[in-house]
């Protein structure tokens, strides 16, 4: 079966939680069921984690401040918005390069991401 969205096939559909959902009821394979997921969360006022999209299309999120796990091993960071906000974090996640298929939907918020 062809994924509803970038049409290469579904292959394995049992998984868990909302991509698991997402497979099912919307016919998607798990990487674009992954993307619909994080699209949603990072959209939804509710969300705790600061998210973002860099310019060449790399999506991360900077997690909890006192987290036993770290992204990058705890490495600082300097996350420096379009709109002049900055970020200081050593927890931040790579989370992979957002799709052709789903970048319209999540324009570059950063100007500079430094270590």
């Amino acid at each position: 079966m062809k994924c509803s969205k970038c049409k290469e096939d579904i292959g394995h559909t049992e998984y868990a939680g909302e991509e698991g959902k997402l497979i099912k009821s919307k016919k998607v394979c798990f990487t674009c069921a992954y993307w619909m997921v994080m699209y949603n969360q990072d959209k939804d006022p509710k969300n705790k984690y600061t998210s973002f999209v860099t310019p060449d299309h790399i999506h991360y999120v900077v997690g909890d401040k006192k987290s036993n796990y770290c992204g990058f091993g705890g490495v600082s960071f300097v996350v420096v918005f379009s709109d002049g906000k900055k970020v200081e974090t050593h927890n931040l996640w790579y989370q992979g390069e957002v799709p052709k298929i789903f970048r319209e939907g999540w324009p570059a918020m950063t100007a500079c991401l430094s270590s």
